[in-house]
């Protein structure tokens, strides 16, 4: 059913996850440094966004794309694209004003 939904979701979704493991699998670890959130470098605010591109091994690649495709998947087809994506970001936007706001202290 997964892979049903996955294919069948022409979407930016399928897209993200494209680019997720071409980060994976092409980024190295300059890639990594530039991309992942560092409260050292928090004038540099592409950073709040992109460490979500990046992933600690291969397993963590894998569960990421799969609950894309249990979850998110249906509720794109559901929702829309727009509603999807806002939430997502805004997921992602949230955890890292979160640990942004833990490293203040």
């Amino acid at each position: 059913m997964c892979l049903l939904v996955c294919t069948t979701v022409s979407s930016w979704l399928q897209d993200w996850k494209i680019f997720q493991v071409g980060t994976f699998v092409w980024g190295g670890p300059e890639t990594q440094r530039a991309l992942v959130y560092d409260p050292h470098h928090r004038e540099q605010l592409w950073r709040f966004l992109t460490y979500m591109l990046l992933h600690s091994d291969l397993l963590h690649l894998a569960l990421n794309i799969a609950i894309q495709c249990l979850l998110a998947a249906p509720l794109e087809h559901e929702q829309g694209h727009l509603r999807t994506s806002l939430v997502y970001f805004g997921g992602v936007l949230g955890g890292t004003l979160k640990v942004f706001g833990f490293e203040c202290l």
